[in-house]
């Protein structure tokens, strides 16, 4: 193993000094001359473009890299090295989060922390920043190409295919968000749609900015199958990530209009390299659809009050933390059938109180789905 890291890390130090002094920047006429030294660029492009995609669109690698690996190794850190007092619950949290991110990241490329190992035995240099930089780039590139590609085809949330979007919002993506009653209607908390329904220019004219706090605590419209059916505020998990658009970013509208139809073409989610649809590739399809949504012309980690990544890492929760309950099973099993079968291989303040009128709960949705998988588990 040792021999095979040393001589993967000549070929990349290779690689590296024949592509230039900043990888990243290479465009595709940069020739290497050793096969074997470019084949390992390759995997480290490769590594760019999962992250986003299958671990996660809002961490920044470089601390992946380091602080993820460093605590892979070392675990958490000894009570001695902070003095002895214990970590603050959110750094406990945070250092979870990068721990998680850089196994994950070996997992698609076996060999990668020999590799680290071998530029900690050097002292890192630049060539460390240049891998680094390179993953980074490809990682941020990644993203922005996957929002971009999506971003004017508002048709993937239609479940009727003669049904047509307002051409005002495939016009000009500010007319989008809370400022236009269809994507409204989608980003409206679930809980809120009747009020919605009631009179929606007078909803709207309370949303961002203004009074009403449209937050990642609230499970948005558009992650629901039935828009019509009543809220069952002891049941939010009913409809919840049925919804068609999740469908269709995952394997194409075409296929998921027209079911019966036998279909030859890769699922979106095989061609962006995923393997099994699990609560990352979710997340991710999740918040690629909010971006279609509001009016931000830049992917950012907040939209107003709403916290974008807080939102991503709610999705991870509800699945990870009901691995064991019938209804996540059933819906992890569901979205594998149906993407990958019969195919081709924070802390609140006054401005953040809401509206009187939307009915602030003593418990919230999360709670609830929490009772109810335990009340299936003792049934």
């Amino acid at each position: 193993m040792a021999l095979a890291a040393k001589q993967n890390f000549d070929l990349l130090n290779e690689g590296l000094t024949q592509a230039g002094v900043n990888p990243s920047k290479r465009n595709r006429r940069t020739r290497i001359q050793n096969a074997e030294a470019s084949q390992i660029l390759e995997q480290f492009e490769s590594l760019g473009k999962i992250v986003p995609r299958l671990i996660s669109p809002f961490l920044e690698v470089r601390l992946i890299l380091t602080l993820g690996y460093q605590l892979s190794q070392e675990g958490t850190p000894d009570p001695a090295a902070t003095g002895g007092a214990p970590l603050p619950q959110e750094t406990i949290k945070e250092n979870e989060r990068f721990r998680s991110a850089e196994m994950m990241l070996v997992t698609h490329m076996p060999g990668f922390n020999d590799l680290i190992e071998e530029f900690r035995k050097t002292n890192w240099g630049s060539k460390w920043s240049d891998i680094v930089s390179l993953i980074s780039k490809t990682a941020t590139q990644t993203r922005s190409n996957d929002s971009s590609s999506v971003g004017n085809k508002l048709n993937y949330f239609l479940a009727d295919v003669k049904a047509t979007v307002p051409q005002e919002l495939l016009d000009e993506k500010s007319t989008r968000g809370f400022n236009h009653t269809w994507t409204g209607q989608l980003l409206c908390p679930r809980r809120m749609l009747a009020k919605f329904k009631q009179d929606p220019d007078a909803f709207i004219a309370k949303c961002n900015p203004g009074p009403r706090k449209i937050l990642h605590s609230d499970w948005p419209t558009f992650l629901y199958a039935n828009h019509d059916q009543d809220y069952d505020r002891d049941n939010p998990e009913e409809g919840l990530f049925r919804n068609v658009i999740l469908h269709h970013l995952l394997i194409g509208p075409g296929a998921a209009l027209r079911p019966e139809q036998k279909q030859t073409r890769r699922s979106n989610a095989r061609i962006i390299g995923a393997t099994t649809v699990n609560a990352y590739l979710i997340a991710y399809a999740a918040c690629l659809a909010r971006f279609m949504l509001n009016n931000s012309k830049e992917w950012d980690h907040t939209d107003f009050q709403f916290d974008v990544s807080a939102f991503y890492d709610r999705i991870i929760n509800y699945f990870d933390s009901g691995k064991d309950d019938d209804n996540v099973i059933e819906l992890l099993a569901w979205f594998q059938r149906e993407v990958f079968a019969g195919r081709s291989s924070t802390t609140t303040n006054e401005e953040d109180i809401p509206d009187s009128e939307d009915e602030v709960e003593d418990e919230d949705e999360d709670a609830r789905i929490s009772r109810q998988r335990e009340l299936r588990r003792n049934q």
